[in-house]
């Protein structure tokens, strides 16, 4: 009765018999609640940290993928430039063969125009060989032919005058082995041995 006669002016007893301005179950509640939302406090606190710390992870890997991605442009760029930088020198390797080629196409046209020279070089020194050995042959067969010829001089009568040449009997016409007949050169003469010879027919 006096719990009801109390609580119709606002006031209540608690546990402890004492008069409490607030319904003391409220009471239990708000306390009840006053540290559910410390803990909820504590608990976004908590997540404040956490989230501070992955945002701070993210810029972090933020950074490093911005800087792998500014690397990796480099990079990038680099092949390119490399990939130009190699077709260049390959441009520059495909001239320098053309020149090389027609540098080796203008050597064995000159080394076939010199081969075929020396061949008509040759060919022609054969000939000259060839002949110099049939003009040496032919003089050394006239030579010999010169100092072997045997000369048979005709039998005259007794007291038959003959002339100052005896051994020149052809007129017009040099005779063999008579080194005072007119008719003969002087290299007739030096093929008879005019020189060296002392017989009753020369001069």
């Amino acid at each position: 009765m006096v719990e009801e006669a109390l609580s119709n002016f606002g006031l209540f007893i608690d546990d402890e018999n004492k008069i409490r301005l607030i319904d003391p179950e409220r009471v239990t509640d708000s306390a009840e609640l006053r540290d559910e939302c410390k803990d909820f406090t504590d608990n976004v606190l908590e997540f404040k940290k956490i989230v501070d710390t992955l945002i701070e992870k993210t810029e972090q890997y933020s950074k490093q993928v911005e800087a792998a991605r500014l690397k990796a442009m480099g990079a990038k760029n680099m092949l390119k430039s490399a990939a130009k930088y190699r077709d260049f020198e390959k441009q520059q390797l495909q001239s320098l063969i053309k020149e090389k080629m027609v540098e080796l196409e203008r050597l064995r046209t000159e080394y076939e125009s010199l081969q075929k020279t020396e061949r008509e070089q040759n060919e022609k020194m054969e000939q000259l060989s060839l002949k110099a050995f049939i003009f040496a042959l032919l003089i050394t067969t006239t030579t010999v032919y010169c100092q072997s010829v045997s000369v048979t001089f005709p039998t005259f009568p007794a007291n038959t005058d003959l002339g100052p040449c005896t051994c020149d009997i052809t007129a017009n016409k040099c005779d063999a082995s008579c080194c005072c007949d007119p008719d003969c050169s002087p290299g007739d003469q030096q093929a008879f041995l005019c020189s060296t010879k002392a017989n009753q027919y020369t001069k």
